[in-house]
């Protein structure tokens, strides 16, 4: 008997592709960056790094929180979150940092990451 609504484990699932780099890259596009090893955390934190440095000139794209306000949005790049532009989990969590040219997801400070939760804003990466 067919069910309307199938059971997580009846239903198919989409196939996800594990490269060596630790990067889950999946048939949409999608890139998911394996946390659960180590090639997938360094990936991750290169990305990370690479739009904090290069894109974003070591700055707080947000600037929410009052303690980020006070420093204009400087911060070490220790103190630095990688944040998802559409969100985590699901069928839309996306690891890369650009998409067809255009830039994708900000490494924000992680006042204005908690600050921001869930909700979609749009980044002053080119703000002063």
């Amino acid at each position: 008997m067919n069910l309307a609504f199938p059971k997580p484990k009846d239903q198919k699932q989409k196939r996800k592709y594990l490269c060596d780099d630790g990067v889950f890259r999946y048939p949409d596009g999608r890139e998911i960056c394996d946390q659960s090893s180590k090639k997938g955390r360094d990936e991750y934190q290169r990305r990370k790094l690479d739009m904090w440095n290069n894109r974003q000139g070591r700055r707080c794209p947000l600037r929410l929180s009052p303690q980020c306000k006070a420093t204009q949005g400087r911060w070490p790049q220790d103190d630095t979150t990688f944040d998802h532009e559409n969100g985590r989990g699901g069928g839309k969590q996306d690891d890369r940092i650009e998409i067809d040219g255009k830039p994708v997801n900000a490494a924000v400070c992680w006042f204005c990451n908690s600050a921001k939760g869930s909700r979609r804003m749009p980044y002053l990466i080119d703000a002063p």
